[in-house]
């Protein structure tokens, strides 16, 4: 998982320091920053891996990913931060529930 922060919301906090937090990421900022997360958009893709990410993650070069890209937002719509989560398609499967009425 990677994430990114806007640098304004990182200055000030443990975020920089590069040491393991104490707490989740979400719970850090709202202790340190007063932020409150409200949602998040997500984009889902399937794509290839780099070479670097097979070299770095152990996996064969013809495993598909599934890429979750995350846009974490207050509720006024402000971006948090963004987050990319790496899923090897052979290994997961995802399931979602919404509202249609």
């Amino acid at each position: 998982m990677s994430l990114w922060p806007p640098l304004e919301l990182s200055e000030g906090t443990d975020l920089t320091s590069g040491e393991p937090l104490g707490q989740g990421f979400r719970e850090h900022l709202q202790a340190r920053k007063g932020v409150r997360f409200d949602h998040i958009m997500e984009q889902i893709t399937a794509r290839m891996p780099s070479a670097h990410e097979v070299k770095q993650l152990a996996m064969p070069k013809n495993q598909r990913f599934l890429a979750v890209f995350g846009a974490v937002r207050d509720a006024s719509g402000r971006p948090l931060a963004v987050v990319e989560v790496l899923l090897p398609a052979d290994r997961h499967e995802l399931e979602d529930a919404y509202p249609i009425g």
